[in-house]
């Protein structure tokens, strides 16, 4: 399975934000993370 990650600073919230994307086709799913948790 494909993994690529990507970390980018955000202006618009003021910290660096962070995301891991796993595969490569198939339809898209977006995951959130409640509070304080860790994106992966």
């Amino acid at each position: 399975m494909e993994v690529q990650y990507f970390k980018d600073y955000s202006p618009a919230l003021g910290r660096e934000m962070e995301c891991k994307v796993y595969g490569h086709a198939g339809r898209p799913v977006l995951f959130i993370p409640c509070q304080g948790g860790r994106f992966f």
